[in-house]
């Protein structure tokens, strides 16, 4: 029997006494959803749904603001205890007022992929991370939101319970009329809230998530409830449930959102987004001064004072931007104030974007990142954000202001970027990303002193990425040492480290000139190849298998070469194992103990070793056994083999140095590299480097304490780095070079 609103209904007379003694033992404050039953679901009537329901209709109605404009036919009922008339009565003020016009009206055009995936969630498959499956059902009309995927990924159940897909075939319907995408947006609705009620505590399974809630909450949800809301197929018994599973996870969202973690700012704009949609819920007032009080502390904690994400991952520092962007639009449609401290940081956030992608615009490939073209992302900002110096980088130079400087070091994370320009000069540009600061507070990599090289139109020296977070061999391959371009002792990699910092790099340990980089740092946590576990909170600190300590020093001589030195103290001899990743798109082969990419008409490079002790060395690719090695990963998901250089020695004593030349050349000619270690104190190095067509240059370098450093031709160094060039003047970083007779000749 359904029911139809005739006016006064004996529904209530009937079931006032149950509902009064029901409502005395149901929570007024979230839980809506807990407890419905719902036979018959998809054919049920509003005067049926509460009948089934009457604690959860009751509890949903004391949590409606009955003196909200608009409101007097919900209030007139609700004070005559005619729920299926009060309820009837919302679903028409939601149908008929005049609110959030930007989510009623569907500008969205239908494309062939929008189409494509609205036609196939219809029949329950769908795509996330570029990973295909059909969900399967746990009984007749109900799918398994838990499932995940033919990968086992619970990431993958993730995205299924983010629910984005509702976007698709609201868009879908709003452009062809079928009614079809609107009767699955009504299915799928139904059906995720009859099977996940809101629970008890905070949990972290694939439907309760408070990420997953987060996101339904800003995304999916309200989208399609206004943009479905003239769809004859999306039925009031759905409408219903889409509004009080709103609450609760509201109600949730408020409880155990995220603190100073990249999850907490989308769950705080998925609040604010039902605060500023439904305002008719008594406590939206209180979700959005909640969330804009916590939201503020969130601005200010997400990103160090140099703009760099506390995450030190590219991609979640985007994920946060985004959000926060996301937040101030909200605060633009709905015509509310922000502090400018709001805008200022997202600035400052979006210059570490711009100031760290390579000449041809991707970010940073480091920690659990995909590899993302900033420049594409970040470009139609400018309007919003006018930034001449940043039109120059966006545009390779052809618009806007030069920036005055071209390097840069975003002191906070320890990131220095070396480069050469901005891309102006095609096939000449130089790029390097040196890695100096902290682990990073989440979805870090076990990588401090990594170096990825970009040279000559091409990325070829290079982080491996992060493939997935399953806790298996690929992820801990991805995610420790031996994928990066770093240096092992006795096998081992790093240890987890500092997460994150109170104060900035020391000046002494950076010099940027015009025609100098350097930077010097160290890794001192031990070495052990914990298994990494997940990727978020961050792990503890343990203690290392292997004592000792890594220090590099990375010098760049802009427009030619790098030189990077490696320092290694232990407690007693070690075997070494130094890495050198190169992207997949290189061909690798090794001379002598030289290993180079030796691709016709683009960028190579060719590493080499200088050190009076011998290595070894092997490249490998796509390797599996005895271990994991030579493999990339750009995309979540996915991986391919690449070419690693594998250098091995032991050390003689408890301490050793030994240097690197990084050479890039135009062509795939490179010319015969030839180096001398020279005599020095101990703790220091002394390098020639003699390159046919280039002049002679001697490096002599203290990696610890500062000492006299004798150089050629009569000249002594005292401080952090010298370099005397052949027929130009010499450089120094934090020192004074003297001659013969004692004069300074240059101090910096």
């Amino acid at each position: 029997m359904s029911y139809r609103n005739t006016g006064r209904s004996w529904l209530p007379i009937v079931f006032s006494t149950v509902f009064l003694l029901i409502i005395a033992v149901t929570s007024s404050f979230g839980q809506l959803t807990s407890r419905l039953q719902l036979n018959n679901s998809t054919r049920l009537s509003v005067g049926e749904f509460c009948q089934q329901n009457p604690s959860a209709v009751i509890a949903f109605f004391d949590q409606i603001n009955l003196d909200y404009p608009g409101l007097n036919p919900v209030r007139q009922a609700v004070s005559q205890k005619d729920w299926p008339r009060a309820c009837l009565a919302l679903l028409d003020y939601y149908r008929t007022n005049a609110t959030n016009p930007h989510l009623r009206t569907c500008r969205e055009p239908l494309s062939q992929a929008v189409q494509a995936e609205a036609r196939l969630v219809g029949k329950n498959v769908f795509t996330f991370q570029g990973i295909t499956d059909s969900v399967p059902t746990r009984a007749p009309g109900h799918l398994n939101w838990f499932h995940k995927g033919p990968n086992k990924d619970i990431e993958w159940a993730y995205f299924l319970n983010r629910m984005d897909y509702l976007g698709s075939l609201r868009t879908a319907y709003c452009q062809t009329g079928d009614s079809t995408y609107a009767k699955d947006v009504n299915r799928l609705v139904i059906d995720w809230v009859s099977s996940n009620p809101m629970p008890d505590s905070n949990v972290t399974n694939a439907t309760w998530r408070v990420l997953e809630v987060g996101l339904r909450l800003f995304g999916s949800w309200p989208t399609a409830f206004y943009g479905l809301q003239q769809a004859p197929s999306f039925t009031p018994v759905a409408r219903l449930l889409m509004l009080m599973s709103l609450y609760d996870q509201a109600t949730y969202v408020r409880k155990f959102h995220w603190v100073h973690h990249n999850h907490g700012v989308m769950e705080l704009n998925g609040l604010t987004r039902v605060a500023l949609c439904f305002p008719e819920f008594k406590q939206a007032d209180e979700w959005y001064k909640h969330a804009l009080d916590s939201m503020g502390e969130e601005f200010e904690f997400q990103s160090y004072p140099d703009g760099a994400m506390k995450e030190l991952t590219s991609s979640y520092h985007w994920v946060v931007v985004r959000n926060f962007l996301a937040y101030l639009d909200l605060h633009n449609t709905y015509a509310k104030s922000l502090p400018p401290r709001f805008g200022q940081i997202v600035d400052n956030m979006i210059n570490y974007m711009v100031y760290t992608a390579r000449p041809d615009g991707f970010g940073l490939l480091n920690n659990d990142a995909d590899l993302l073209n900033n420049f594409d992302i970040l470009t139609p900002l400018l309007k919003r954000f006018p930034r001449t110096d940043w039109q120059y980088v966006f545009t390779q130079g052809k618009e806007g202001k030069r920036p005055a400087q071209t390097s840069r070091l975003f002191p906070w994370a320890g990131h220095l970027i070396m480069r050469n320009g901005w891309g102006e000069a095609k096939g000449k540009d130089q790029y390097a990303f040196f890695d100096n600061g902290p682990w990073g507070t989440s979805h870090q990599h076990n990588d401090k002193l990594h170096l990825s090289v970009y040279a000559n139109g091409r990325e070829i020296l290079c982080d491996a990425g992060r493939m997935y977070y399953k806790v298996d061999k690929w992820r801990q391959f991805f995610n420790l040492s031996a994928s990066h371009n770093v240096i092992a002792l006795d096998g081992k990699g790093q240890n987890r480290y500092l997460p994150e910092v109170t104060a900035p790099l020391a000046d002494s340990s950076y010099s940027l000139q015009p025609e100098l980089d350097f930077s010097l740092g160290t890794y001192q946590g031990g070495f052990n190849d914990e298994n990494p576990g997940v990727a978020s909170p961050a792990p503890a600190i343990s203690s290392p298998d292997v004592t000792g300590r890594h220090t590099r020093a990375v010098i760049y001589l802009k427009n030619r070469y790098w030189i990077v030195v490696d320092q290694i103290q232990s407690d007693k001899p070690r075997n070494l194992t130094a890495y050198w990743h190169f992207n997949p798109a290189c061909s690798v082969s090794t001379n002598g103990l030289s290993v180079r990419t030796n691709d016709f008409g683009t960028g190579n490079l060719c590493v080499v070793p200088v050190t009076t002790d011998a290595w070894s060395v092997s490249l490998i690719k796509g390797q599996e056994t005895p271990y994991i090695q030579g493999w990339y990963s750009e995309r979540y998901n996915q991986r391919v083999a690449s070419y690693c250089a594998e250098y091995r020695r032991k050390m003689i004593s408890t301490s050793t140095t030994f240097a690197w030349i990084l050479y890039p050349s135009a062509t795939e000619k490179i010319p015969d590299i030839n180096t001398q270690v020279l005599p020095s104190p101990t703790g220091a190095i002394r390098v020639v480097v003699r390159i046919p067509g280039e002049k002679t240059v001697e490096l002599g370098l203290n990696m610890g304490a500062i000492q006299a450093i004798p150089l050629s031709d009569g000249y002594t160094f005292t401080g952090r780095c010298a370099l005397l060039r052949e027929g130009q003047p010499p450089l120094v970083v934090h020192g004074t070079i003297t001659d013969k007779a004692g004069n300074v000749v240059l101090k910096k």
